[in-house]
């Protein structure tokens, strides 16, 4: 597995997709002061303490890091698999699930880890600031963070469940467009969910699908004739 890894490396820049990280990274932390700001500008209890803030720009995060899954899933699997990529693919003398295992792997672990480490960057920043400068002037910083943990680690595997059936969506219509709007209007309702245990809920209904529909891809890979 680590060696199929090592060669979608090789094949692949990932540059653009760090680089995609890195933008949102910075994109949310402008949003973190912004909204941190937002009572100082109005008289507004809707960011008035640490935890609104801090829930609010992890949906953002999680919306943000299903569009990079989508758009990750679409160029390391469904153009791969599509016209003379496949020729290609085809011709390792390696089982077609594991070279569709090793690409499904690789996207995960980087779009899961990359929302860790960029919600850790946003907000050990802001806890830092906030220790010399504040803005927010209810609640303890630290305390939120740690409320919010659980609920931003559900997001970040939200994220690449949501990615995952995009993929599969895009794959069945030969389409990336389909992948990324998918996962987008995928997305969109699951961000309103404002309770923990709502998040929790939609991860499993996420999971759930999202395993059926691999299973049925690798079936739809196997069968591949070209």
């Amino acid at each position: 597995m680590l060696k199929l890894i090592r060669l979608e490396l090789a094949k692949n820049d990932i540059r653009p997709y760090l680089l995609a990280v890195l933008g949102i990274t910075a994109a949310m932390i402008g949003f973190t002061y912004f909204f941190a700001e937002v009572p100082n500008m109005e008289e507004t209890a809707e960011f008035g303490t640490y935890l609104d803030v801090i829930l609010v720009v992890s949906v953002l995060s999680m919306a943000s890091f299903c569009v990079l899954a989508a758009v990750m899933f679409s160029r390391f699997v469904i153009s791969e698999y599509a016209g003379k990529r496949a020729i290609l693919l085809f011709s390792y003398p390696i089982d077609r699930r594991r070279v569709l295992a090793a690409k499904l792997v690789f996207v995960c672990g980087f779009v899961f880890a990359g929302r860790l480490i960029s919600d850790t960057v946003v907000f050990g920043l802001f806890n830092l600031t906030e220790r010399f400068a504040p803005i927010v002037r209810e609640g303890v910083l630290s305390d939120a963070i740690r409320q919010a943990a659980l609920l931003i680690l559900v997001e970040a595997f939200l994220a690449v469940a949501i990615g995952l059936i995009g993929l599969f969506l895009g794959f069945w219509r030969k389409s990336v467009p389909v992948a990324i709007v998918a996962a987008v209007v995928l997305c969109c309702p699951v961000s309103n969910f404002g309770s923990p245990a709502l998040m929790v809920a939609a991860l499993a209904v996420a999971a759930i699908a999202a395993a059926i529909l691999l299973g049925v891809l690798a079936s739809r890979v196997d069968k591949m004739e070209v």
